[in-house]
């Protein structure tokens, strides 16, 4: 399965993550290819980036399982599996090989053996249980915790570097769950150093096992970190790293023309000053699904929305390929539905976008019984990962323009996460019912993480739920015993949401960053959801 998340290179040379494991199988994986080994010289300089927004800046992970976590706190943690490039399947990270039993309820999992916490402890069987047990308890704020908790019966360790998760059925996409796209239980946390100080020092001064360690930061204006020299996978070229939290575009671009930071995400409008300037500019393809929810269209209450012919008429005005053309030139290409690809696993590839037909949407009101339109409530802003409020807004002043055609008046209301979290946690969510809004969230691989996030029910306070008549879908989906009935539970449920309009998909739009002299080269791993590892692979000049 090819996969949307592809590498994205600056200049002719490119590094490649080192690693070579299988799928979710019933055979063992390949253990990676030989260790990086730092410079002779050793990290030197600091990598300054600046990113639009950490959200809650929480440093201990279990305290925080939203994507953009991995700007402030991804440097510093890796998981048991990683994300394999280009296929975007499961593959060999801090285990180096895995296998499941003959009747698929037991995964057995081989870690790596030079493997070192930041405070030197070495990274052992404990750790995974202990961070299993972490991620599973009543103050974890994981999204997953309650599939874990029924998922999985026991974390037994074997050996000091052998473990194994005994479940209470078979759940062959364990591994996409224990990779940091698909989930971010799946990261190591250190078992005697939070035994020794407590999860609230530990939250202060944490320690993790990748390639940067923490070493300061300023709760809404930065987090610091250094490089570990001896890293087991790959000492970064950099000594230091500062992420520095700049919201307003103009702010990041004057930054990076005066040479402030090293890196930033621009927009699509700012590649040419950005070029012009003299700057390289990186864009990585199909970072993010850009669309509209229409929340509580399910009910009743929800008035207009809840007819399908209203979500059909709302979907069929919109020009999709002159949103992409004129909001993100030359950097967007239209979705057929949201939030995955359609080469996320388990998505069925014979959707095609909505099509667009004016007097078609106009007649379909007509028939719903409101042939004069109606007016509708459009929450705008910084609203899931990627995209900053500009440019959310915009969309959403677009989307609106195209509902006026046919009666439909959006009124926008600028927003947040932080407003619109709370509500859409809420069941019901009475606040939000018979409204709208515009989101953004990178695809996951598997498919169906994300219909269990965006439409299933029982996902309880950690779900979004927009729709309410496949939970038996995805449920089943997530406890297939093959992966070939994850795959076609998956397909059917998407087949479903797409039949009934449940939403509003618009463009996958490719993110650019650019990117100042000091930094030769900069690789996308899709490991870490929006966010190029340049972090850890960029080059010094």
């Amino acid at each position: 399965m090819v996969s949307k998340r592809v590498i994205a290179f600056l200049g002719l040379l490119a590094l490649l993550l080192a690693a070579c494991g299988p799928a979710a199988t019933a055979t063992p994986a390949t253990a990676p290819t030989a260790r990086f080994t730092p410079t002779p010289a050793g990290p030197t300089g600091k990598l300054t980036v600046a990113w639009q927004d950490f959200q809650f800046e929480k440093l201990d992970p279990t305290q925080e399982s939203l994507g953009e976590r991995q700007a402030y706190v991804g440097p510093m943690f890796e998981s048991l599996l990683a994300v394999k490039p280009i296929e975007g399947t499961p593959t060999a990270a801090l285990a180096e090989r895995w296998e499941t039993s003959a009747d698929g309820q037991t995964w057995t999992f081989f870690l790596r053996k030079d493997v070192k916490f930041h405070n030197g402890d070495p990274m052992t069987a404990e750790d995974v249980k202990f961070s299993w047990e972490r991620w599973t308890s009543a103050e974890s704020k994981s999204a997953q915790k309650a599939r874990f908790k029924t998922n999985i019966a026991s974390v037994d360790v074997v050996d000091p570097y052998t473990v194994k998760y005994n479940l209470t059925a078979p759940w062959p996409s364990l591994p996409y769950f224990l990779a940091p796209r698909g989930a971010a239980e799946g990261t190591i946390l250190p078992k005697k150093y939070v035994e020794q100080i407590g999860w609230e020092a530990f939250e202060q001064k944490p320690v993790g096992t990748g390639a940067w360690k923490f070493s300061q930061r300023e709760v809404g204006t930065f987090v610091e970190y250094e490089a570990v020299a001896d890293h087991w996978r790959k000492a970064p070229e950099f000594k230091t790293l500062r992420m520095l939290k700049v919201p307003e575009e103009r702010t990041r671009v004057a930054m990076l023309r005066n040479g402030e930071v090293d890196i930033a995400p621009i927009s699509i409008d700012a590649i040419s000053e950005v070029q012009g300037a003299g700057f390289n500019v990186v864009k990585v393809p199909n970072t993010v699904s850009f669309r509209i929810h229409l929340w509580g269209s399910y009910v009743p209450e929800s008035g207009p929305l809840n007819d399908i012919r209203v979500r059909q008429a709302l979907n069929l005005a919109i020009n999709r390929e002159e949103f992409a053309s004129s909001l993100f030139p030359g950097a967007a290409s239209v979705a057929a539905f949201f939030p995955p690809a359609p080469d996320s696993l388990g998505f069925p590839r014979d959707i095609k976008p909505y099509l667009y037909d004016v007097a078609r949407a106009k007649a379909l009101l007509a028939e719903a019984g409101v042939p004069n339109g109606f007016n509708l409530d459009l929450f705008s802003g910084a609203l899931g990962t990627g995209l900053g409020p500009e440019v959310n807004t915009r969309g959403a002043e677009t989307v609106a323009s195209y509902w006026e055609k046919i009666g439909v008046k959006a009124k926008i209301i600028p927003t947040d996460i932080a407003f619109l979290r709370p509500r859409y946690q809420k069941h019901p969510q009475s606040e939000l019912i018979g409204k709208a809004s515009t989101f953004n969230t990178t695809a996951k691989d598997l498919a169906v993480l994300d219909a269990a996030i965006f439409f299933l029910n029982s996902q309880g306070k950690g779900g979004v739920r927009l729709a309410d008549n496949v939970d038996d879908l995805i449920n089943g989906a997530l406890k297939a015993t093959s992966e070939a009935e994850l795959v076609r539970l998956s397909e059917e449920t998407y087949r479903k949401l797409h039949s009934e309009y449940r939403g509003v998909p618009l463009v996958y739009v490719s993110l650019p960053y650019g990117v100042g002299p000091r930094v030769t080269n900069v690789l996308y791993s899709p490991g870490f959801e929006s966010i190029p590892m340049f972090l850890e692979y960029a080059k010094r000049k």
